[in-house]
């Protein structure tokens, strides 16, 4: 196989922490993590953006875990990735080794069995990438030490078996089709959770502290729970996932302890040099109503506090704050009113600082963010987990791109969690507000299809 030679040349004179990186075939990506999950490996993560690198990661070489804030993780991660000599195949561009992962949205809330294994949050190295960007697409392997004779040689096998599941598959076509309207603001949506008229309680106290001036906003969110069929696969789910929402995000984290997957619409940092793109998502509609929500004084009054909020976060860490002009997005379930914002950040500001800095937005927390997330942590039935977390990757260079973990779904137990949440604001209207969150539950419902099972497992 083209690299192999190359591979084994690098990795017999790698002293220390090691990442090579050889040409591969270029495979579509949902199709590759499908094919490549069944090669063994403890854990697998996928980053499928609509533009850039696509990145489908097995096992893990390294794993840092802990809460977004934590000054600890960054100093591991920044010493793991700085530690690390980088090895690319003369036919590759330069290809950095990246830490991908998630963390919870609130690391102070009871974490849940069904999230035991995902914990507070966690970054993972993995042992093989699978990446593709532009015409290029491309094995890496990653090691922390140097390896015995026996390892090397098991790693040599690992790429010869990942290069030949892979030039198996079909060559890369029309991967992604097209949605079809997701008429979830019509129907009652399935499955086990909150009742309609408890969480529309739940709203209508939210907005009596607003009415009296303890806060400005909050996001209610809930979960609801559907059986799954025998062994479903959530690799082929996501994949439907990503195919129904092309211009969203795919994000991906399996382990022994379930699978955790979505495609958000919405972006939380990406950093590249000193350059800082993030944005404002708030604001929702029903399908082709884009003109009406940009003419909406709610929607309007939700979408400026969520924008006045980030630019004040961004203030200590950036310069050059510019937001851009206000537009809709259109997605096949919803519209959304979405602004820009682009920074320079100061030195001193890593990438996960701008992090810790963004979370939650509030674009699903609130404003203020200390209230409303004492609100949510009080009022809200369950943990929401990694539901609206930080969901990403960051690498060598010092780049780095998080989403926020929405449309998503936890497979786990035989139950599929769904999430979804809709900010309240003054002139919320309640039954509007359950609709909103109907359509955002339906993204992922549609997906799981077949794999819904007849009843809720004892």
């Amino acid at each position: 196989m083209p690299g192999s030679s190359f591979a084994a040349a690098a990795l017999e004179r790698a002293a220390g922490p090691t990442f090579v990186s050889v040409p591969a075939p270029r495979r579509p990506a949902t199709a590759a993590l499908a094919a490549l999950r069944g090669t063994g490996s403890s854990s697998v993560v996928a980053w499928l953006p609509p533009d850039g690198a696509r990145l489908v990661g097995l096992g893990s070489t390294a794993t840092l875990a802990g809460s977004v804030s934590s000054r600890a993780l960054r100093r591991e991660a920044d010493a793991l990735l700085a530690s690390i000599r980088i090895t690319t195949h003369g036919a590759l561009p330069a290809i950095s080794p990246r830490l991908l992962g998630g963390f919870a949205f609130d690391p102070r809330a009871r974490i849940e069995p069904a999230w035991e294994s995902f914990g507070e949050g966690r970054l993972v190295l993995p042992r093989w990438t699978y990446g593709q960007e532009g015409e290029h697409a491309w094995l890496s392997f990653a090691a922390c030490a140097p390896l015995t004779d026996v390892e090397r040689a098991a790693a040599l096998t690992e790429l010869a078996v990942i290069h030949e599941a892979l030039q198996s598959l079909p060559e890369e076509g029309a991967e992604v089709r097209a949605a079809d309207p997701v008429r979830a603001h019509d129907a009652a949506f399935p499955g086990e959770g909150e009742a309609p008229e408890v969480w529309k309680g739940r709203v209508e106290a939210i907005l009596r502290a607003i009415e009296a001036g303890r806060i400005a906003k909050v996001v209610a969110a809930r979960s609801a729970e559907l059986p799954l069929a025998e062994s479903p696969d959530p690799a082929a789910i996501f994949r439907e996932l990503v195919g129904r929402f092309a211009r969203c995000t795919g994000f991906y984290l399996e382990m022994s302890g379930g699978a955790f997957f979505g495609a958000t619409p919405e972006r939380l940092v990406g950093v590249v040099g000193s350059d800082v793109e993030t944005e404002a998502l708030a604001g929702s509609a029903p399908p082709g109503s884009g003109e009406d929500l940009l003419e909406s004084e709610k929607d309007r009054l939700e979408h400026q506090l969520v924008l006045d909020e980030i630019i004040a976060r961004l203030g200590p860490l950036c310069d050059e704050i510019r937001p851009g002009e206000t537009r809709t997005v259109e997605l096949p379930n919803i519209v959304h009113l979405r602004t820009p914002i682009h920074a320079r950040r100061r030195r001193a500001a890593g990438p996960l600082d701008l992090v810790a800095a963004l979370h939650p937005t509030p674009a699903v927390g609130g404003v203020p963010r200390d209230e409303a997330l004492r609100w949510i942590e009080e009022s809200e039935p369950a943990s929401r987990g990694w539901y609206a977390g930080p969901f990403g990757w960051l690498d060598a260079s010092g780049a780095a791109e998080f989403v926020v973990a929405l449309r998503c779904a936890l497979l786990h137990g035989g139950v599929a969690r769904l999430y979804a949440g809709a900010g309240i604001v003054s002139g919320s209207d309640p039954d509007a507000e359950w609709a909103e969150t109907e359509a955002k539950m339906s993204a992922v419902r549609e997906a799981l299809g077949a794999a819904i099972g007849p009843t809720v497992p004892a």
